[in-house]
């Protein structure tokens, strides 16, 4: 099951994998009994801010939690075009595809992390520099997902499924266009540590500047929130607060919420009966 053509709000979780195995498989089980839509896996070669925790490879944990999962969309939120060539992530997608019955959204980002570019030993990349690669990779990305097979597992011989969705996050006018282009939906997460007015506007002028370049072509839009680290908005504090800053993000076109799970494990400020009851009026809210 993939969210792409459908209509309504989607809600997803995104599991940072610093958890063991059995914790993963824990979290991901309760993720999808929650009702969520997808759940994501950071992608990183280490933790960005903590280099030294316990950290599982994204598309390898993905391939697992494939088989320990029935319906729930899953995808890297995003794998970078530092770590892997271009070929072989869009090969790792169609592969863990095959594996989910067709659970699978690939989604691709540029890269930001000093880290990941010490882990496979390469320099840093000038602001042109990545945008060139990254336009490049997604056109490889692209072809190998529409090329060879291009297709996952039909339920049977002949019905095709349909091709894996791809996400583009972006932030830059040049990136936008790629994702204008390309894209199945575009991510973003505004951006770090701003003050909800400003991440708002931010985020609203992302989505003007991506709406221009696609010139009528239809993209779903994702935001990952929630973590302290990305927004200060006071969405784990109160029901209201919650449903607030959905609608308000839904008046500009934000049509799928990602959020970093659980609440607490980012935000010091999550109320875990207020998380709870949250997660019972998805279904509401979703309308």
């Amino acid at each position: 099951m993939t969210w792409n053509g459908d209509d309504g709000v989607r809600f997803g979780a995104l599991l940072l994998p610093s958890q063991t195995w059995p914790e993963m498989v824990r979290r991901a089980r309760a993720v999808e009994a929650a009702g969520f839509d997808a759940l994501w896996i950071d992608d990183h070669i280490v933790h960005p801010a903590r280099p030294e925790a316990h950290w599982l490879e994204c598309w390898t944990t993905l391939a697992g939690l494939a088989t320990v999962t029935e319906r729930i969309t899953l995808g890297p939120l995003v794998s970078n075009i530092v770590l892997r060539p271009p070929a072989l992530l869009a090969r790792q997608a169609l592969t863990v595809a095959e594996m989910s019955g067709g659970r699978v959204d690939l989604g691709v980002g540029s890269g930001y992390a000093p880290s990941d570019h010490e882990g496979v030993g390469v320099e840093m990349w000038s602001g042109p520099e990545r945008l060139r690669r990254f336009r490049e990779a997604v056109a490889t990305i692209e072809k190998t997902l529409d090329g060879g097979t291009g297709e996952v597992a039909a339920a049977t011989p002949s019905e095709p499924s349909p091709r894996v969705p791809l996400t583009i996050a972006a932030h830059g006018r040049g990136a936008l266009a790629v994702a204008a282009e390309h894209a199945d939906t575009w991510a973003s997460f505004g951006g770090f540590e701003l003050d909800p007015d400003p991440n708002f506007a931010l985020t609203r002028e992302r989505s003007e500047i991506l709406t221009e370049l696609a010139t009528g072509r239809p993209l779903h839009r994702r935001l990952l929130c929630g973590s302290a680290a990305l927004t200060r908005e006071p969405i784990w504090q109160s029901v209201d607060a919650f449903e607030d800053f959905v609608g308000r993000y839904r008046e500009i076109g934000i049509d799928q919420f990602t959020f970093h799970w659980p609440p607490t494990d980012t935000n010091p400020t999550a109320d875990p009966t207020v998380v709870e009851e949250i997660v019972t009026r998805l279904p509401a809210l979703r309308g």
